[in-house]
């Protein structure tokens, strides 16, 4: 059986793939920019470089940062990204990823607030399900698919580790993942999922960086797009261009992650708090894991902090092994 495990981001595209039978998956990821090819080319009319997928009929360029893509086309920064041919693309993009012709299970994510959503998981089953044209003349089907909550996937790496599995199976635990749009978590208690205690906040990365940028301005009087500071920070260059020299964002990056974080993490600490029981841990996953890891360790002193190896890529590999 080939499962897919996918995690379509709005910042990076992450999949793990490979049979079932694999001791581990073939795990790949690359920047979510995604835009028709008619709306994204350079000044001298070339084409830009990337991957090219249909969706729809229409040739579409995917797997550019946003900074770097030349485009006409709005971001999509919303609650409906997954109903976006946007979404589409890195989908189809995902599927070519593979190699395979036909992918027996796929596994993805949604926020966890849309998780609790009448009809959100079935829509986006019934949607990737089926056969694809991904390519001129390509189609690649797909069989099962299976919609957990975004955290689960790293919930389900991290039950692998024997020494987090008894903490998960018989603890007060949550799973935070701070995503670029939205941060969600997942809480259990003795293994079990408290919906009451699970959510989603709008106070993600994207907004770290929206502050950074500011901060930037208040400094040097010229703010620098988000998308230039997300392609930094991706790709750990320690400087920008900002007014005509080159200047040492970081600094900045983290005031702006200790005022968002803080806010962010306070909101789900008080939405944790239960009569006078503290988590046991605090298992921390996705993009912002290393951002938020100090803010949790600050706001919760006593608890346990863990972050995933590869947190960036920790949900889309839980998802393969949710396909088993």
């Amino acid at each position: 059986m080939f499962i897919l495990g996918i995690d379509i981001g709005y910042s990076n595209l992450k999949l793990a793939h490979g049979q079932a039978t694999a001791p581990e998956p073939y795990i790949w990821t690359c920047p979510s920019g995604a835009a028709p090819v008619e709306d994204s080319v350079l000044s001298s009319g070339r084409s830009q470089r990337g991957h090219h997928v249909l969706v729809n009929g229409r040739i579409w360029v995917v797997g550019h940062s946003q900074h770097g893509l030349v485009t006409t086309s709005q971001r999509s920064l919303n609650n409906d990204y997954t109903e976006t041919d946007a979404y589409r693309a890195l989908f189809h993009l995902a599927l070519l990823r593979t190699g395979a012709d036909h992918v027996d299970r796929v596994v993805t994510g949604l926020p966890v607030s849309e998780c609790l959503e009448h009809g959100r998981i079935q829509n986006l089953e019934e949607m990737l399900a089926g056969t694809h044209e991904v390519a001129e003349g390509m189609r690649i089907s797909v069989g099962e698919v299976k919609v957990v909550p975004q955290p689960g996937g790293s919930l389900i790496l991290a039950s692998r580790r024997r020494e987090l599995s008894q903490f998960i199976e018989t603890g007060f635990v949550s799973v935070i993942d701070p995503g670029f749009f939205s941060t969600d978590w997942l809480t259990l208690d003795g293994g079990r999922i408290v919906e009451s205690l699970s959510g989603t906040n709008m106070r993600a990365v994207s907004v770290v960086l929206q502050r950074a940028a500011e901060l930037i301005r208040q400094s040097e009087g010229s703010r620098p797009p988000l998308e230039m500071l997300e392609d930094a920070v991706r790709n750990e260059k320690p400087t920008i261009l900002v007014a005509g020299h080159h200047f040492d964002y970081r600094p900045l990056l983290a005031t702006a992650a200790q005022e968002v974080g803080v806010a962010s993490m306070s909101e789900i600490t008080q939405n944790l708090r239960v009569e006078t029981r503290r988590l046991d841990m605090v298992i921390v996953t996705g993009g912002g894991a290393a951002i938020y890891r100090q803010i949790l360790e600050t706001v919760l002193p006593k608890t346990r902090i863990e972050v995933l190896d590869n947190p960036v890529m920790a949900n889309a590999t839980g998802f393969w092994l949710a396909g088993h």
